[in-house]
């Protein structure tokens, strides 16, 4: 038995015919156990002479020493040549892969006596063309056979950095320079853009924008009295503008001269030093404002002053502006208006504010109030180098300085 179920696990195989066999086998095994046990059984009696109906005192038989023998027999049906069939199933398995797809060749193609197709398409001498490339993700590999990936790199276009857009590789593999490209690039022209290579590795999804679409955005700034510098600017400063709509931008523009009460003259003053503030998600600027006023204490008088002389606060993190803003004011003593003359503190580092203004502590240099001698400003506190702190503000020698910043 050991041995067949062996065989059969060796071959993988249990069909129907083999499984009637081993069932079949198996009963006939327990029948011939069970035959043999009570051939033993009934041998014991006749050297003991006990019998299992009554025990040698004569007494009743007991129920527990009794034993019951089941006997089965085979069941009855037609005789099948099980081994016939596995060894039957063990030539089918040793057909190799060569006649096996010969015979699929066969019996799906009944009138074509030709041999099997390999699955290799023919040789031809036809020239594949780029576009018919799968969708490419690397544009290096590509260089040498694309006439418009050559042309891209002569006018200083990082093709690695348009690879990061999800489609853009395979978009820019199938344009045509003179057809599909050239135009644009005219238009950045007329818009005063003469960065070509920088500003399509930033922006590359303006070939999915309609010259007409870009037209119009063009046309925005300049119905709102734009001037040609300030358009050169805010295109080439924040690439996305061109794939904003309209009404976006215009929503845009018209929540900072709402919130904050410009005039048209500051809208446009705001939008020139900053353009980024343009492309910049609207509900990140409204939270910081929000943030700025209520947690920080400014009035809408001193964000808007923020706003025109260092815009880059309302897109900055937050909670970063808080750390030093806790800092300049709960531990140097600088009130909001003190704050105010140089808002670009709050773009310089919080540990280079924390080390200079604990080593004027230790020189006994401290003074941020400007009517008092030896005044100190946020501007000279930050903007300036190591080297010149030290001779100007905090009179001591740069050795002493490094000295100071390796024991903290």
């Amino acid at each position: 038995m050991l041995r067949v179920i062996s065989v059969a696990k060796r071959l993988k195989i249990f069909d129907t015919d083999t499984v009637k066999f081993l069932k079949c086998y198996n009963s006939w095994l327990r029948c011939s156990t069970t035959s043999f046990t009570n051939k033993n059984i009934s041998t014991e009696k006749e050297e003991s002479g006990i019998s299992y109906e009554t025990d040698v005192k004569g007494n009743n038989p007991e129920e527990s020493r009794k034993t019951t023998l089941i006997n089965t027999e085979p069941s009855s049906g037609p005789k099948i040549d099980y081994f016939k069939s596995i060894h039957g199933n063990k030539a089918r398995l040793d057909e190799t892969t060569e006649h096996k797809n010969e015979r699929h060749f066969i019996e799906n193609n009944p009138n074509n006596s030709e041999e099997p197709e390999t699955g290799l398409e023919p040789v031809t001498d036809k020239p594949v063309s780029i576009k018919e490339f799968k969708p490419v993700f690397n544009l290096a590999a590509l260089v040498n056979e694309s006439d418009t990936l050559q042309k891209l790199l002569k006018i200083g276009v990082d093709l690695s950095a348009i690879e990061k857009y999800k489609g853009m590789a395979d978009l820019i593999v199938k344009l045509d320079f003179d057809k599909d490209v050239m135009p644009y690039l005219l238009f950045l022209k007329d818009c005063g853009v003469h960065k070509y290579g920088s500003y399509l590795a930033k922006n590359p999804l303006i070939f999915k924008q309609s010259l007409e679409d870009l037209q119009a955005r063009v046309s925005y700034l300049e119905s709102k009295k734009f001037s040609k510098e300030s358009i050169a600017r805010i295109v080439l400063k924040a690439p996305l503008f061109l794939s904003l709509p309209v009404k976006t931008v215009d929503k845009k523009l018209g929540y900072f001269q709402k919130q904050f009460n410009l005039t048209g003259n500051e809208v446009r003053q705001l939008a020139t030093m900053i353009p980024k503030i343009i492309t910049w998600r609207l509900n990140k600027i409204q939270e910081n404002t929000l943030y700025y006023k209520e947690f920080l204490g400014f009035t809408d008088v001193e964000l808007k002053k923020i706003l025109l002389t260092y815009p880059k606060v309302f897109l900055m993190d937050r909670h970063g502006v808080g750390k030093k803003f806790d800092f300049l004011h709960n531990v140097m003593g600088l009130d909001h208006k003190r704050l105010l003359e140089w808002p670009a503190v709050f773009g310089t580092r919080l540990f280079i504010i924390n080390h200079r203004h604990r080593y004027l502590l230790k020189v006994k240099r401290v003074q941020y109030d400007p009517e008092m001698e030896n005044f100190v400003s946020l501007q000279a506190l930050c903007s300036c180098s190591d080297r010149k702190f030290c001779e100007t503000i905090a009179k001591t020698s740069e050795q002493e300085y490094d000295a100071f910043l390796k024991c903290l």
